[in-house]
């Protein structure tokens, strides 16, 4: 899905689909294919540094990552994967601390030139930011564009 991304010169109709989250009821971003493609492959502390960011944080017991610590969606999902970690219900606006507890699995740089690349064509394709079902995504784009 990512080289299809890259490669795409035409954001024609066909390639909205194959991007847009499945619908359903209960669809968040960790749903959506486009998300994932877009973000959900790398610790957010790739993207944000030691800036505070909007994004769902958690704690992981397990690690230490707990008060004022937390870890993003993907550290939760990969790196502290069957540890007590839960979704914190306090601000959530962070940055990810996974790699000051434990050897951060999820923090890689990756190729950010095809990111921005693929970034700049989706916000330029009304199609895929209107059919979405949160503006959390646009704000992720906008943000980080």
């Amino acid at each position: 899905m990512w080289q299809t991304a890259i490669d795409v010169k035409d954001w024609s109709q066909d390639v909205v689909v194959i991007l847009m989250p499945s619908v359903g009821s209960d669809d968040t971003n960790e749903d959506s294919s486009l998300f994932i493609l877009c973000a959900n492959d790398t610790c957010s502390y790739t993207w944000t540094g030691e800036e505070h960011t909007p994004q769902k944080i958690y704690e992981c017991k397990t690690c230490g990552l707990v008060g004022t610590l937390c870890c993003c969606t993907e550290c939760a999902l990969l790196c502290h994967r069957n540890h007590d970690c839960k979704l914190k219900k306090t601000s959530p606006t962070a940055y990810c601390d996974c790699w000051e507890k434990c050897e951060c699995k999820a923090l890689v740089t990756g190729n950010n030139a095809k990111r921005e690349q693929l970034l700049s064509g989706m916000l330029q394709c009304p199609a895929l930011i209107d059919g979405l079902s949160s503006t959390e995504l646009l704000l992720f784009l906008v943000y980080f564009h």
